[in-house]
């Protein structure tokens, strides 16, 4: 019997070093696709079956590990001897002797061939989706941009003598575009709160420089609601012009008189009341036979949404005034946070 003392001599150690070296090449090649026991293994036969686009990184991350004492990490492609490509990943770190001298490397030799794959998958999808994104982008612009020259040609040709008013009407009106794309871009999903567009609008037009008209605004929300995300821009319009129209036909009496703005919402309904002090319907004035207005109103029916929004005109002694009422589909209530849903 062996004495429990007994150690292997300087021979045995030899054999088990190179049958673990062995094995271990063995385990590499068997990820190039060579069974073990048809070849001699070594370091720089596992190389030759490197792609040659990749030989130098693999050379370079041992040299890097051997030099700087790193844990060696790299992924390349190797062929296989039928030609086909696949993917390893190799980790190891530098086994060194007590003088620091390097005598071998441990680590591990993996097929990421699945990993490389669902990888692509996730960039491909991830390139689909941004193309998606860009081509959205462009059209919408695009569609914009087509909406703001109609604009213009509409109020130049009804304003031909005064150009200016035509600009300045011009301008009111890509404001609320402008208005609606800040709006959408606060939010992840492009969520437009009717509690943030009307107060957003009604600004734009008492702050200074930009006429500074002065208008009472009151808003009384029950539950908050969000807006169509593809009919946002025409509301946003339909609003302005019809904020436009009060402040311009507006017959104030005295300092009290003001333009007033009031947004009340219960339950899944908006209803908007826009209020011209002083002011007078037109004889024979329809708005829901088209009949008895302006080019200002023809816009407005213009961009009228075919579901969901209406228009009403009432007369009273003191003004007109004028009812939005907005319902589904143009508006739902509102699906964010709890926190955001609240002006």
């Amino acid at each position: 019997m062996r004495n429990k003392t007994d150690r292997p001599d300087d021979n045995t150690l030899k054999a088990l070093k190179k049958s673990e070296k062995r094995l271990r090449l063995s385990q590499q090649f068997a990820n190039i696709g060579l069974p073990a026991g048809s070849f001699e293994p070594s370091h720089e036969k596992f190389l030759e079956y490197i792609h040659p686009d990749d030989r130098d990184i693999v050379v370079r991350a041992i040299d890097d590990s051997l030099h700087h004492g790193t844990t060696f990490k790299v992924e390349h492609h190797i062929v296989w001897p039928n030609g086909r490509i696949h993917w390893l990943k190799q980790t190891g770190n530098i086994i060194r002797n007590p003088l620091g001298e390097p005598i071998r490397m441990l680590g591990l030799t993996s097929n990421i061939d699945e990993h490389k794959y669902h990888e692509r998958e996730r960039m491909r999808q991830a390139e689909q989706q941004r193309n998606a994104l860009i081509r959205e982008v462009h059209h919408r612009i695009k569609n914009n941009l087509q909406g703001i020259i109609g604009l213009l040609r509409n109020n130049l040709n009804n304003s031909a003598s005064n150009p200016r008013i035509a600009v300045e009407k011009a301008i009111t009106q890509i404001r609320s575009i402008a208005l609606i794309h800040d709006l959408q871009g606060r939010r992840d999903g492009n969520e437009v709160l009717l509690s943030d567009m009307i107060p957003a609008i009604v600004e734009g037009h008492t702050t200074p420089g930009h006429g500074a008209a002065k208008i009472d605004l009151s808003l009384k929300i029950d539950n908050p609601l969000q807006l169509l995300d593809k009919e946002a821009v025409s509301v946003a319009l339909i609003l302005n012009e019809l904020i436009t129209n009060a402040l311009k036909h507006a017959n104030r009496q005295d300092a009290h008189d003001k333009v007033s703005v009031s947004l009340q919402i219960i339950s899944s309904r908006g209803e908007i009341s826009i209020h011209c002090p002083g002011g007078r319907l037109p004889e024979g004035f329809d708005f829901q036979a088209g009949s008895g207005y302006g080019t200002g109103l023809e816009l407005i029916r213009a961009l009228l949404p075919p579901d969901g929004m209406s228009i009403q005109y009432r007369q009273t002694p003191a003004g007109v005034t004028t009812d939005v009422l907005l319902q589904a589909p143009i508006v739902q209530c509102c699906t964010l946070p709890e926190r955001d849903c609240h002006p």
